[in-house]
């Protein structure tokens, strides 16, 4: 991974009581000579960013061809946000909202909504930010930036409001394509962010997550969690996530789906029923590296 970049958190996903991590900074890898590792079972890919790939050096190439990879970079590389209507295209039941890169230096804002059918309101986003930095909402044509430096991403936006006026954003982590819950986040703003939509002051939106998190499928519906199922396949990532609401008639409306998206234990005791769904994420996660391990063993002792 690159020194600079935002990778998958993996803080929390790997046992380090068993297992050794080795992190491998590629922009120190030489093109002339592979990088003298030391051996290793599974190289995982912890660039989850796809607007921050780099280019792959040849040793790198050698590396990602020769070894068993997880999150390869082929895979990362379609999820970027423009990427993603077209790469999740055709699943029933899934909505997915117009995306394009705009950049200040090529034209006009009005022209790259233009060529994309896009039309305000629009969200209007820095590449490669997350979180809700930098995010702006233009609901009027005449508001839009003459002049913006930089690039952005610029979505169209889809009202996602529930019937009782809440905003709600579900979080689903993908383990090898099965998706397991994580968080829902419901808050009175449309820009929803976990940690600032005030669930810690409310009991009753946090039974409605405990609720969730203890049964998706009742919380979502059949065909959501279908959709869902299908997305995971369809993204061909070991390890991702989702960001996304349900419309009124049960379509399950895509934020953002990639391999940045963080899990974490909770120690605010207001929390605490978020930790068996990360328990569960965290075992799928070292059932799916383990496997790995066991599959190098095997390996080597046949080689003997």
């Amino acid at each position: 991974m690159p020194a600079t970049c935002r990778g998958v958190p993996l803080q929390h996903l790997i046992a380090r009581d068993r297992i050794t991590l080795v992190r491998w900074y590629i922009e120190y890898a030489t093109d002339d000579q592979d990088c003298a590792l030391p051996r290793f079972d599974v190289v995982f890919n912890a660039i989850g960013e796809a607007d921050l790939l780099p280019d792959i050096r040849p040793s790198v190439a050698r590396l990602l061809q020769n070894a068993r990879v997880r999150n390869h970079p082929a895979n990362i590389a379609l999820t970027g946000r423009a990427a993603l209507p077209r790469r999740l295209a055709g699943i029933q039941g899934v909505v997915v909202p117009p995306v394009v890169r705009h950049d200040a230096e090529r034209c006009a804002m009005a022209g790259s909504l233009a060529r994309a059918g896009i039309s305000p309101p629009v969200l209007m986003r820095p590449l490669g930010a997350h979180g809700g930095e930098g995010v702006r909402r233009i609901d009027d044509a005449a508001a839009l930036p003459s002049v913006q430096d930089g690039a952005y991403y610029l979505t169209q936006f889809v009202d996602f409001a529930s019937a009782d006026g809440w905003y709600r954003k579900y979080r689903m982590i993908f383990i090898e394509g099965r998706p397991y819950p994580y968080h829902l986040a419901i808050s009175p703003h449309w820009l929803v962010h976990y940690w600032r939509c005030g669930m810690e002051d409310d009991p009753a939106r946090r039974a409605e997550e405990r609720q969730f998190l203890a049964d998706p499928q009742a919380t979502l519906g059949t065909s959501a969690m279908a959709a869902l199922h299908a997305i995971g396949q369809r993204l061909g990532l070991d390890y991702g996530g989702i960001d996304f609401s349900l419309l009124a008639d049960g379509s399950v409306l895509v934020f953002e789906a990639n391999a940045t998206m963080l899990v974490h234990p909770e120690f605010d005791g207001r929390f605490a029923y978020r930790n068996p769904a990360v328990a569960a994420i965290r075992a799928a996660f070292a059932a799916m590296l383990g496997a790995n391990l066991r599959e190098r063993k095997l390996t080597r002792e046949g080689s003997t």
